[in-house]
This record gives C-alpha cells, sequence and structure tokens, in this order.
C-alpha cells in the first residue's frame, strides 16, 4: 500500500485493487468493522454506571437503541470507518473517566480515541481545558502523552519521522471541496482557506466553550448538560466543515441520542435531525447525480447541523439548567474530586 503514497485516498485505491483480487475475502474482511461496537458498548456501559448507580433494563434498552443509531452504521457503509465508532467508543469511556475523577484514564482513554480519528482532540481540549488543579492537568497530560507515545514510537522506529507527522495531522486530503460544494464553498472561500477554516475554527470555538464553561462549573456536575457540552464540541467540527458526508455527523447525533436515553424519553428534533440525515445521506447521496442535480449538500449542512446545534444547547440556557449559581455553591478547589456518580459513587 506504501507505493500508493500516505493519503488515505491512495490507501483506498489500494483496497479496492487488492478487492479486486480477493472478491471472496472482501466480505469477510469488513466484517471485521463490526468489532468496533465493542468499544462503544464498553464506552457507553462505562458512562451510564456514572449516571445509574445499579444496573437495570433501561441500560439494556440503551444498548440497544444506540445499536441502531443510522449515523453510527454510516461510518461503516460510507467509505468504512470503522475508527470513527472505536474513537467514539474510546470518548465516552474518557467522558465517564472523567465523572469519577480518574484523570489519568482520562487522558489515556483520550489518547488512544485520538490516534483512531482525530476528532477525538476536540474533547480532550474542552476535558483539559475545563480542569481547574495543575495535578488534575498534569495527570491528564501525563496519560494522554504516555499512551500517545506507546503507540507512535514504535512506528517511528518501524516506518520513519512521517508516522508522527500523520499521526498528528492525519492522512486525508481535501480533494473534494469543490465537488460537494459545503456552505465554505457558497462563502466564496478557496480551497486553502476552506481547509484552515475547517482546521482551526473549530478548536477556536472549543475554547471559546470551555472558558465559558469554567465560568458555570456547576454545568459539569449535571448529567443532562455535560453530555451537552460533549456533544457541542463536536458539533463544532460540522459548522465549519469543508466537506460534508453523513458519517462525519455521528459522533454529535451520538451523544444527543444518549442524552435522550438518560432523559428518559425521545424528543421530536432528534427523530426529525435523523429523519433528515437518512434522507440527505443515505436516499439522496446514492443517486449518481447527488452532487450535480440534487438539494445542495450546504443545504443539508445549514438545515440538519442548524438544528442539531440548536437542540444540543437547549439544556445549556439558564431557564432550561436544573442547575445554576444561585442554586448551588460551588467550591473550586474540590470541584474535581466531588463530581462523583449521581446518586452516590
Amino acid at each position: 500500500m506504501a507505493s500508493y503514497g500516505p493519503s488515505c485516498g491512495g490507501a483506498l485505491l489500494a483496497l479496492q485493487h487488492w478487492s479486486k483480487a480477493n472478491p471472496v475475502t472482501l466480505p469477510h474482511s469488513l466484517s471485521c468493522g463490526y468489532l468496533a461496537w465493542f468499544a462503544v458498548l464498553l464506552g457507553v456501559r462505562s458512562l451510564l454506571r456514572t449516571i445509574w448507580t445499579t444496573p437495570t433494563r433501561r441500560e439494556i434498552l440503551a444498548l440497544f437503541t444506540i445499536a441502531l443509531v443510522p449515523t453510527m452504521w454510516n461510518s461503516l457503509i460510507t467509505f468504512f470507518h470503522p475508527q470513527d465508532i472505536m474513537a467514539m467508543g474510546l470518548t465516552l469511556g474518557a467522558v465517564a473517566a472523567y465523572r469519577r475523577g480518574q484523570y489519568l484514564w482520562t487522558g489515556a482513554l483520550l489518547g488512544f480515541a485520538f490516534l483512531s480519528q482525530s476528532m477525538s482532540f476536540l474533547v480532550a481540549l474542552f476535558l483539559f481545558l475545563v480542569l481547574t488543579s495543575f495535578e488534575s492537568r498534569l495527570r491528564f497530560v501525563l496519560g494522554f502523552v504516555a499512551t500517545f507515545a506507546a503507540v507512535v514510537v514504535p512506528l517511528s522506529i518501524l516506518a520513519g519521522p512521517n508516522a508522527v507527522r500523520n499521526s498528528l495531522l492525519g492522512t486525508g486530503v481535501g480533494n473534494s471541496y469543490l465537488r460537494i460544494k459545503s456552505l465554505l464553498y457558497y462563502l466564496q472561500f478557496s480551497s486553502g482557506a476552506a481547509t484552515f477554516t475547517a482546521r482551526v475554527l473549530p478548536l477556536v470555538a472549543v475554547v471559546a466553550t470551555s472558558l465559558w464553561v469554567r465560568r458555570r462549573p456547576w454545568l459539569l456536575q449535571d448529567s443532562l448538560t455535560l453530555l451537552s457540552l460533549i456533544a457541542l464540541c463536536f458539533a463544532w467540527r460540522l459548522v465549519f466543515e469543508e466537506n460534508m458526508w453523513g458519517y462525519y455527523m455521528m459522533p454529535a447525533s451520538f451523544v444527543v441520542v444518549l442524552r435522550d436515553l438518560v432523559n428518559k424519553r425521545w424528543t421530536l428534533p432528534t427523530v426529525l435531525f435523523f429523519l433528515g440525515d437518512v434522507l440527505a445521506f443515505d436516499v439522496y447521496h446514492r443517486r449518481p447525480d447527488f452532487f450535480e442535480n440534487n438539494i445542495p449538500v450546504a443545504f443539508w449542512q445549514v438545515t440538519l447541523v442548524g438544528l442539531l446545534v440548536w437542540w444540543i444547547v437547549q439544556p445549556l440556557r439558564p431557564a432550561r439548567a436544573g442547575l445554576n449559581e444561585h442554586s448551588m455553591v460551588v467550591n473550586e478547589d474540590n470541584f474535581e474530586t466531588t463530581l462523583g456518580v449521581e446518586g452516590g459513587t
């Protein structure tokens, strides 16, 4: 595969050649992608155990429901990205460790998640910035760096320094910007400016979100508002994205579904989002004239992402939040060690 170059497009070309030469082996090889579900299973279960202190039938129902989330399976259907599902499970496990005050494990799991899919760095940056003590931040960084080094250093020895660069910056190439025609295209961003916007502005938005939350630390103690903040970190990528594919929606929408399950009720905006997502990226997207003659991708980006972001931030509004600065006194010196588990530890 190295002969096809470093980009994921080159790797895809190599896989296409291999699949033609091995038509019988291909379906069995692709089935390995389903193994990523076990990471999601463990991540969701670990997080739910920090919210529901004892195993219940709700936990089984939640796992069954999450298995049916359309956007998660888009990660396998569209160009086969099981690493996105793996990263989602590891990220949820990291959030569970954060709620337990296990910051070394939080950093370690996010380090693995980042190596699986760089989108996890948005959550890693957020959780790092909302920590208030030097010790907790140090433990977080040590966990993240240790897992990153444990994987990348051996690869660097075997494959050279490009392994570090590819691990940090990825191997993807934004070569579908002009064909997909996302919102940035209609705003007349050049290809270089669009790539810069899509990579940098989500990080800026996450930093701004973290600074806003640091002034409202009570938001981190409630499971619904914490899940909303995690979903918002993922959603910032969608707002500024230059290339829009259905599986890009998975992380943010996945957390929103989990929030609805924790809240014990399905909501109309969540259902409308998934109906729109299936229509846009499963029905229209599979037509050969999708990019030329159908509804522009920018339309789906504005409507679906707009609906998703609007619904994500609803629990963060002061009138909706169950906790606020008047109803809870927070001791910032002990805040991180008293997050605990809702209902007991």
